[in-house]
C-alpha cells in the first residue's frame, strides 16, 4: 500500500533499510508474522545488527514465541550487557519458558545492580511468587505499593501473595484497591 509505496521512494527495495523499516513498520501495527520474516531478511545479511536483532526479540515475544524471545534477547544481552530492557526481557522470556530459577538468579544480579528499579522489582517479586517464596515476593510488593503510583497489577499480585501466605482479609483488601 501506501507505506510500500513510500519505502520503495527513498530506500532500494531488497535493501537491508526497506526490510528494517518495514519490519518495525508492520510490529508497530501488530503484523508480527511479516515483521518477523523483514527483521530475518536484515539478519541474513548482518547476522548481529543489533537493530534488527531487537525488533525480532519484541516481535517473537509479542507472538508469544518464548523460547525464540529468550534465544534473541539473550544474544542481545550477550551484546550489550548494560542494556536493562536486554536484560529484562531475557529474564521475562526465562518466566514465559518456565525457567523460574534461571530467571530468579538473573534477577537478583539486576537487583543488586539497579535496587530501585521498579520494574526490576515487579519481575523479580513476580519469579519469586511463581517459584513459591510468596513472604519475598511479598516484601518486593510492599517495596513496590510504597513508591508514588504504584501499578494496579501489584496490588493484585501482592493480594495473591497474602492468598497464599492465608491472609485473607490482607488479601481481599489488596484486591479491593486493585478493583479501585
Amino acid at each position: 500500500g501506501l507505506l510500500s509505496s513510500l519505502l520503495d521512494t527513498y530506500f532500494p527495495n531488497e535493501s537491508p533499510d526497506f526490510w528494517m523499516l518495514q519490519g518495525y513498520c508492520n510490529l508497530y501495527f501488530n503484523l508480527y508474522t511479516a515483521a518477523y520474516a523483514n527483521f530475518e531478511k536484515v539478519l541474513k545479511s548482518d547476522s548481529d545488527n543489533e537493530m534488527a536483532l531487537r525488533g525480532m526479540a519484541r516481535t517473537a515475544f509479542m507472538m508469544e514465541d518464548y523460547d525464540d524471545a529468550e534465544d534473541l534477547f539473550k544474544r542481545l544481552r550477550d551484546l550489550r550487557p548494560s542494556k536493562r530492557y536486554y536484560q529484562l526481557y531475557y529474564c521475562l522470556s526465562l518466566m514465559k519458558t518456565d525457567q523460574i530459577e534461571d530467571a530468579l538468579g538473573e534477577l537478583y544480579k539486576l537487583n543488586y545492580e539497579r535496587p530501585d528499579d521498579a520494574d526490576v522489582d515487579r519481575a523479580l517479586a513476580w519469579s519469586l511468587l511463581l517459584s513459591g517464596k510468596s513472604e519475598q515476593a511479598y516484601s518486593k510488593y510492599e517495596k513496590l505499593l510504597s513508591i508514588p503510583n504504584p501499578l494496579d497489577d501489584d496490588y493484585l499480585n501482592a493480594g495473591y501473595c497474602q492468598w497464599i501466605l492465608g491472609k485473607i482479609e490482607n488479601a481481599l483488601s489488596l484486591f479491593r484497591k486493585y478493583k479501585d
